[in-house]
């Protein structure tokens, strides 16, 4: 199973956003490793507002440490879409999140997170 050394500590910026205080990392099953910055700014897990309810706001809860993860794998555009939804779930393991809760959460970015990663590799693209 991945793990991660370090906790996560942010201070907020301009909402929705906030910027990693303190770096920390993730190793995956394969034993790769992916460390966030300090300084990588993310808005945190892409919930929408009428399944906040039920699955948490956007860092909250243990899946917090996987959203920022994922948010910098999107945002740098390293590997490819399939590689960092399946870290996102992967690290939702490590960190304790329910089964029911990473799973519809896994699927969220796997369906509909194609909007995201296109409009980092744009950007990527054009620079």
């Amino acid at each position: 199973m991945g793990w991660f050394s370090g906790d996560v500590e942010v201070s907020f910026d301009t909402p929705p956003y906030v910027v990693v205080d303190k770096p920390f990392t993730y190793i995956t099953d394969s034993g790769l490793v992916h460390t966030i910055p300090e300084g990588f700014r993310s808005d945190g897990a892409s919930i929408p507002g009428i399944f906040r309810g039920i699955i948490g706001g956007r860092l909250d809860g243990k899946y917090r440490r996987a959203a920022l993860l994922h948010d910098f794998g999107y945002f740098h555009n390293v590997q490819n879409k399939a590689y960092w939804d399946k870290i996102f779930r992967e690290a939702m393991i490590a960190d304790g999140v329910k089964f029911w809760r990473r799973n519809l959460m896994y699927r969220a970015v796997k369906w509909f997170g194609h909007g995201a990663w296109n409009t980092h590799r744009e950007r990527d693209l054009a620079s």
